[in-house]
């Protein structure tokens, strides 16, 4: 489902952003795979202004606390949409498929 937020383009707003895997799977047991998403974090950090001021991996999901001058909605997309391909693909290469 499609969230309806909309975020505002003043950088002194704080979100709260969580991200939950599909059913729940504890996909954030293994390094590899947090490390993706904090290496995609400190991407948008550096070229795109995020301002991550809060992180909390969990087994599961993800919890954040951001701001940014630009469009934050359109950095959140980006995000997810680049680590779930990350995601997948190293479960395919580590022939976690039983996850998929």
């Amino acid at each position: 489902m499609r969230s309806s937020y909309q975020f505002s383009q003043d950088d002194t707003e704080l979100y709260f952003v969580t991200f939950t895997i599909v059913e729940r799977i504890p996909i954030f047991t293994k390094h590899k795979y947090c490390d993706i998403i904090i290496d995609n974090l400190e991407f948008y950090r550096k070229e795109q202004g995020l301002k991550v001021h809060f992180l909390v991996i969990m087994p599961d999901h993800v919890h954040l606390i951001v701001s940014s001058e630009k469009d934050l909605g359109n950095i959140i997309h980006n995000l997810k949409s680049y680590t779930a391909k990350e995601i997948i693909q190293n479960l395919k290469n580590d022939k976690r498929k039983w996850i998929l």
